[in-house]
């Protein structure tokens, strides 16, 4: 799944249908993982509930054999930079600032005032990148990623030397890496990242099926596979009208 953007009431109706939890603070799918793709706030209005939802649900799982698996979005990349940075200047423009960024993406200020330590330790430390089973699991559908490293590990590390400094610079390379979108479009772009992480297939949000893709109807209610099966797309735009949060079994 990716994408939950603070929509609790269709991420908790999401995962009873598919048996996995029964509420926030039951995991009940013995033997079964769950990969969270990133933008757990932000858009809508519980994101901080999310967050603990997944918290939660991730110390319960190995309970029953399970898993949660969250990785790190751009909308959390985005809150923590303006946690940290505030109203510092972003792009160079002398206009935009981490703050005023996050806040046009759909950041609310109530979430800002209410966000715990514990949060936000939670949010620094989760990594940009997954690989199960030949699954290559990210949040955004760029190949920059491969600025940070030739492997997932180095990536991740890389990652997390950003979001445990306070350069504001390099933050803003993170940014500019995690918001771009749309690039495994291009054959050579996929075949680029699927050689490097020795990958056999690409999962990724970020992207929304209607207003990315073009997709309606049965089309973007579904995940979307794409660039002859190297591909697959799993942001239903929950946020959007007529949007929804899909769970791709893998």
């Amino acid at each position: 799944m990716s994408d939950v953007h603070g929509h609790m009431p269709a991420f908790m109706s999401i995962l009873h249908s598919h048996g996995l939890a029964e509420s926030a603070e039951h995991w009940t799918k013995q033997g079964s993982e769950l990969w969270i793709l990133g933008d757990y706030l932000d858009r809508g209005d519980e994101g901080l509930a999310v967050v603990d939802a997944v918290r939660t649900l991730q110390r319960q799982a190995p309970n029953l054999g399970g898993a949660v698996h969250p990785l790190l979005g751009n909308h959390e990349l985005q809150f923590l930079a303006a946690v940290h940075f505030g109203d510092r200047e972003i792009s160079g423009d002398g206009e935009t600032s981490f703050l005023s960024n996050w806040r046009r993406y759909g950041g609310r200020d109530e979430e800002m005032a209410a966000v715990s330590e514990e949060q936000v330790q939670w949010m620094t430390h989760l990594p940009l990148l997954a690989m199960s089973e030949g699954d290559l699991l990210m949040h955004s559908d760029t190949r920059a990623y491969l600025e940070l490293g030739s492997t997932v590990a180095e990536i991740n590390e890389a990652g997390h030397a950003i979001m445990t400094s306070r350069n504001s610079g390099e933050w803003a390379r993170l940014h500019w890496i995690m918001t771009r979108r749309g690039e495994f479009k291009s054959p050579e772009s996929r075949a680029e990242v699927l050689s490097a992480l020795s990958a056999h297939r690409i999962v990724h949000g970020h992207t929304p099926l209607r207003t990315g893709f073009g997709l309606s109807g049965r089309s973007a209610a579904r995940p979307f596979s794409y660039g002859d099966g190297e591909v697959l797309a799993i942001d239903g735009g929950v946020f959007e009208d007529n949007g929804r949060l899909i769970l791709a079994e893998l």
